[in-house]
């Protein structure tokens, strides 16, 4: 080993007594840095579940379910299998989902007017669009947790499931 190989490597150690005398040096530094990051995790800890919670009531979602089932008269008379599928229909119908927007006082869908009749055509197409398709005005299909309407059969019951803001015009809708 030549002079060279030892003067590079002990350039190349590092000394703890130095680490610590600039650890020293800029104490203050790292201890008000580390409670600033203490007072804002702090901070936001106590305001984010306030915020959280607006946002929530802001954004409030109803959900109003009703359930039909065909009675025996009509089962015997038309038979069950078509009983259900008229009330399908019927409940599917845009038209008949439109009257019932209209009278539980809705105004708009979607940014469409429901209440014009010349504009009858656009609202029935946003009617079909929105709570039939689950699709938004695009054409984009929506995730099934935002779906507005839903009408079901299981065990020959029919169910109506509508979610909105405004529980009042909600129930409204469904009856």
């Amino acid at each position: 080993m030549t002079d060279n190989d030892i003067s590079s490597h002990a350039d190349d150690e590092i000394s703890l007594v130095d680490l610590f005398a600039v650890l020293l040096a800029h104490r203050r530094l790292i201890i008000v840095s580390t409670l600033v990051a203490l007072a804002l995790a702090v901070l936001a800890y106590f305001v984010y579940p306030a915020y959280s919670l607006a946002k929530a009531e802001r954004e409030r979602i109803v959900e109003v379910n009703a359930r039909l089932m065909l009675d025996a008269g009509v089962k015997s008379s038309v038979g069950e299998v078509e009983g259900n599928n008229f009330i399908l229909q019927s409940l599917n119908d845009p038209a008949t989902i439109l009257a019932a927007l209209r009278e539980s006082g809705y105004e708009k869908l979607g940014g469409i007017s429901l209440g014009s009749a010349d504009g009858q055509d656009s609202a029935l197409y946003a009617v079909r669009r929105r709570l039939i398709e689950n699709k938004s005005a695009t054409g984009a299909s929506l995730k099934e947790t935002s779906r507005m309407y839903v009408v079901a059969l299981e065990k020959g019951v029919v169910s109506i499931i509508f979610k909105n803001g405004e529980p009042d015009r909600a129930r409204v809708f469904v009856e």
